[in-house]
């Protein structure tokens, strides 16, 4: 072993530290036991959402919640500008007989939120290109 500690092996460290249950955990975190099981013995990991409900109910600092997990930190993400996010929300309302609306609702369940939120940017960068 590598000697790094895992995200699930940190997290129950957290747990236990505070003697919090998975259940209580969970109940804070909106998610089921089952859900920080998984968490604890790394079979899965918490989406980047769920890492900042993580942080607060831990009260921890999200950045280095985001680099347990392996995330970049939050200021790493891109923002959107004021412009951008009345666009995106369109979208998101937009009319069943568009493709990509059909798409996404096709695929929501095996797209994660980041990468909604990423085809979303694409399709709006290309909008903009098309506008010109």
């Amino acid at each position: 072993m590598n000697g790094k500690v895992t995200f699930g092996e940190w997290l129950d460290d957290q747990l236990k530290s505070r003697g919090w249950s998975q259940t209580d955990f969970g109940d804070s975190v909106g998610v089921a036991r089952q859900t920080v099981s998984g968490w604890v013995n790394d079979l899965q990991r918490p989406r980047r959402r769920l890492l900042t409900s993580i942080a607060r109910v831990l009260d921890l600092d999200i950045d280095d919640v985001l680099a347990r997990a392996g995330r970049p930190p939050a200021s790493a993400e891109p923002r959107l500008s004021k412009r951008q996010a009345p666009r995106i929300e369109r979208s998101r309302q937009a009319d069943l007989e568009d493709p990509f609306v059909r798409f996404m609702l096709e695929h929501s369940t095996v797209l994660t939120n980041d990468q909604r939120d990423l085809i979303m940017q694409v399709v709006l960068y290309m909008e903009k290109g098309n506008e010109s």
